[in-house]
This record gives C-alpha cells, sequence and structure tokens, in this order.
C-alpha cells in the first residue's frame, strides 16, 4: 500500500497522510496492461504497487498487502 485512495469520490484520488490531489499532470504509474487502471470496480477505493511491475492499481482496502514506507 502507498497511502491513496478515492474514498468520498470514485475516481478523485487523494494522499491519505496529506490530503493533496493525485493529479495526472504531476505523476501517477497506473497499470494498463489490457485494461485501464484504476477501473474503479467492486468497491477499489486504495492504492497498491503491483509486485514486479511498481505500476499502480486500485483495490480493496481490507485486502491484506505490504506497505511502503518512506524515510527522509
Amino acid at each position: 500500500w502507498i497511502g491513496g485512495t478515492d474514498f468520498g469520490t470514485e475516481g478523485e484520488w487523494h494522499w491519505d497522510h496529506t490530503g493533496k490531489h493525485i493529479s495526472n499532470a504531476t505523476y501517477t504509474n497506473w497499470f494498463t496492461n489490457g485494461h485501464v487502471e484504476p477501473n474503479g470496480k467492486w468497491n477499489e477505493n486504495c492504492l497498491m504497487v503491483l509486485g514486479g511491475s511498481s505500476k499502480w492499481n486500485d483495490l480493496f482496502c481490507d485486502y491484506v498487502e505490504a506497505y511502503l514506507c518512506e524515510k527522509n
């Protein structure tokens, strides 16, 4: 998990820790192999990184995944 969510309004992604909007104009890295992410299916409201590809994917927030931390 990398801390992004679209809870509140489907398709409007923001960073959970700052509330800042995730804009396609600044940076996104959505998975696009045969289908487009985020696809908004089945209440997938949390942002994760797909192993091996480092691409973003939306997924159920209660799905068990590892997390990613940033150290400054």
